[in-house]
């Protein structure tokens, strides 16, 4: 492994700079209705429960990525460049780099010399260490690894963490890393004039973008992962967990926490909210890129089945990829997993304000953001349907004389399909 590491010197040389919009994401993620996570614990999909599904993120074993691909799924592997393992025990699950002699010269140093533990969900993680990735050691190991993993098969990276704030890092020029002599790894602090005389053998951070803000070269290192990863193939993506300021490095990038979430009780935004996000990213979308509004289900004040329907008609109507993260368990709800409803034939309409639907080539799609239950008539579009199938309720809505009756809750999203 370590000679693979060492070996990615000579691939970022070729690595050239380039933009999403120049080459879009692939087809089958565009088109992509529903995405999930591997089911942590488990070692094996269950093809049954997530049938047609095209995409499983955080695979991180190759059996596991083995039997994804047996059962027709794509698997992608986690990873982060934001900060490495000081605890080896972690490694399994993590996808990061793990501090050893040779890779300690990648650690971030702030002003004053001192190696920075990550914040993460408001505390600080002694087990993890921020990484400088304007440092030649990081990208020459990073690269390495993470090609390593695309050469087990794996069909993309999920990259988490790509946070718009960034730790600036003041190494450049500092020695870094393993002293023989102390027999621990160590760092020079800018903040000191005297430097040891007896430090010669600790290697010394160099930066490869000099007088570069740390989100530049953050940007620079996400390019190249995104490269190399589409070496092995147009079809290959990477998605980044991390808003729209670096959107434009990947094939897609995830909002998590979309509506709902494990951290707070109910749903962060309301429908208007949710629209306005909406147009935020449309030009990435119609550049190429893909969005995945992921939420988790269980920490809610209606019902999970209600949270549900309302976060996938939001991220529908929105153009986004809708995800749980498998959280819907066996809520009845995880008949949006197999919803299928196709492209849209129509733009985005309002029957009243805040009160939306879109058509498509297999159904329709309704939220009503407002206080008060929506009833209203639509023409529907295909002459040939007989019924709409209410996959909320699993009961059938006739279609007479071409149109079909609604009834909407408050504050509801509902998905429909043709019969």
């Amino acid at each position: 492994m370590l000679a693979r590491l060492l070996s990615a010197a000579g691939l970022i040389l070729c690595l050239a700079v380039y933009t999403a919009s120049a080459q879009p994401a692939p087809d089958w993620l565009r088109t992509a209705t529903v995405v999930n996570s591997w089911d942590r614990g488990k070692a094996t999909v269950d093809a049954k429960r997530l049938a047609g599904i095209p995409l499983l993120i955080n695979v991180q074993e190759k059996p596991w990525l083995e039997d994804a691909h047996a059962k027709g799924f794509r698997g992608i592997s986690y990873t982060s460049l934001m900060d490495m393992f000081i605890d080896p025990s972690s490694v399994k699950w993590g996808g990061r780099m793990l501090l050893t002699n040779e890779t300690a010269n990648a650690l971030l140093i702030d002003k004053d010399g001192r190696f920075v533990d990550t914040l993460m969900d408001g505390t600080r993680r002694l087990h993890r260490k921020l990484v400088c990735t304007n440092s030649t050691t990081f990208n020459e190991k990073m690269i390495g690894y993470l090609k390593s993993v695309m050469d087990q098969g794996m069909d993309g990276l999920f990259v988490d963490n790509v946070s718009e704030t960034r730790e600036e890092c003041f190494g450049d020029g500092m020695r870094i890393g393993y002293s023989s002599r102390y027999q621990t790894v160590l760092a020079e602090s800018p903040a000191e004039k005297f430097r040891h005389p007896g430090l010669t053998d600790v290697p010394v951070h160099t930066h490869i973008y000099p007088g570069q803000n740390h989100s530049y070269a953050f940007r620079q290192m996400l390019l190249k992962v995104r490269q190399m990863v589409k070496t092995y193939g147009p079809d290959k993506i990477m998605v980044i967990n991390g808003g729209l300021e670096f959107a434009d490095c990947a094939d897609a990038t995830m909002v998590e926490s979309y509506i709902s979430s494990w951290a707070w009780k109910g749903r962060r935004q309301n429908w208007r909210e949710l629209k306005e996000m909406a147009r935020k990213y449309a030009p990435y979308i119609e550049q190429g890129g893909a969005v995945i509004a992921l939420s988790y289900f269980g920490e809610t004040q209606s019902t999970i089945r209600e949270d549900a329907f309302f976060s996938y008609a939001a991220a529908r109507l929105s153009d986004f990829v809708w995800s749980d993260y498998q959280t819907l368990n066996d809520d009845p709800a995880t008949v949006l997993y197999r919803a299928r409803p196709g492209p849209a034939i129509t733009a985005l309409q309002a029957v009243a304000e805040d009160v939306d639907f879109r058509w498509y080539r297999n159904g329709l799609v309704v939220v009503n953001g407002t206080d008060r239950e929506a009833e209203f008539s639509l023409k529907v579009p295909d002459a040939k349907a007989n019924s709409l199938s209410d996959l909320y309720s699993g009961t059938p809505i006739p279609v007479v004389n071409g149109t079909v009756r609604l009834s909407v809750l408050a504050q509801s999203g509902r998905v429909y399909e043709f019969r």
